[in-house]
């Protein structure tokens, strides 16, 4: 699995329309990939009112990460291998004075 970053959605824009936007952006045939998991998402509005939705998403694909890299990089798509980055939190401790 990939990670690509720099994903774009207008405010307001279905998040079910991120498998169609990482296809486009990758160069590759619809259907190419089966599946995206948001790992980070954050907004852009340097060009109001356009505001944008800006996403890294996990890539799921029956391609090998090696065919993946090679469409990012040929349509100059920042991308890197997905990392798990699970964490968990301790309770916290509650205190009374």
């Amino acid at each position: 699995m990939i990670r690509i970053h720099e994903i774009k959605l207008r405010a307001g824009q279905p998040e079910s329309r991120l498998i169609a936007r990482a296809e486009r952006k990758l160069g590759l045939e619809r259907g190419s990939v089966t599946a995206v998991r948001i790992a980070k998402e954050s907004l852009d509005a340097r060009e109001k009112p356009d505001i944008y939705r800006v996403f890294s998403l996990d890539i799921e694909s029956p391609l090998s990460d090696e065919e993946l890299f090679a469409a990012a990089a040929r349509n100059k798509v920042k991308a890197g291998p997905a990392k798990d980055e699970g964490y968990t939190l301790k309770p916290a401790e509650r205190t009374f004075d």
